[in-house]
């Protein structure tokens, strides 16, 4: 769980509720994250007694700040590309592309 919490970045997550419908209230959804993150954050720190997250996991504590500069770029990524996806009207296939003679049918054939 700690290790969970200590990789989660909340700037990161707040990309991901962009993307969301408009009548999504984007301040409220990120707002909530945020305390419910900052929630589970105290509640494993009292548990543990610890005054940050992963002090007693020394040996993990520098391969999660080297991998850090590489993730968070493929998060950004994956955001963009939500952003793609969702941009893309839901129109059903048609009659001709379902009916091609190719080997895989398209999705939603």
């Amino acid at each position: 769980m700690q290790m969970n919490l200590a990789k989660s970045d909340m700037r990161i997550s707040e990309t991901y509720t962009d993307p969301l419908p408009e009548t999504v209230n984007h301040d409220r959804l990120r707002r909530r994250i945020s305390e419910e993150h900052d929630s589970c954050v105290e509640a494993v720190l009292h548990v543990t007694g610890h005054e940050n997250l992963m002090d007693n996991g020394h040996v993990l504590q520098r391969p999660m700040r080297l991998r850090n500069p590489y993730v968070d770029p493929l998060s950004y990524v994956q955001v963009s590309l939500l952003r793609r996806l969702r941009a893309v009207p839901e129109d059903p296939p048609s009659e001709t592309a379902c009916s091609s003679p190719s080997p895989a049918p398209p999705p939603g054939c």
